[in-house]
């Protein structure tokens, strides 16, 4: 597979993958979660907006396996969904961001590029 698509078909399954995780985090936020609550927050835009992102970005994880080695692909994409999880936590959530956050991002990419240069 050419490099430039590999990384545009990573890049695009992480951060639709955590875009949708963030904005689903955000539709729940102080809501009392029961069946009834769970109905209603189904049909809000938020909702379904993060619901609709996690999905695409799913959807892309599917064809990533159907491409890659998974000893490749998985390590990859869930260090890099780490780190934009956590961006994105901290800079729409305003969730705070440790030194232990910091370092564990640090190795996250320390460990992609070790892959990369595989």
């Amino acid at each position: 597979m050419n490099n430039l698509f590999s990384v545009m078909i990573f890049t695009a399954h992480v951060l639709l993958s955590a875009a949708g995780m963030v904005i689903l985090k955000s539709a729940l936020t102080d809501k009392k979660i029961s069946f009834e609550g769970a109905l209603q927050i189904v049909f809000e835009f938020k909702f379904i907006a993060g619901m609709s992102l996690y999905v695409m970005g799913f959807l892309l994880w599917i064809y990533i396996l159907s491409k890659y080695k998974l000893n490749v692909a998985l390590p990859v994409a869930q260090s890099l969904f780490f780190v934009v999880s956590v961006a994105g936590s901290f800079f729409v959530l305003q969730e705070s961001l440790s030194l232990q956050h910091v370092i564990g991002i640090a190795l996250c990419l320390a460990g992609i590029l070790l892959i990369a240069l595989k």
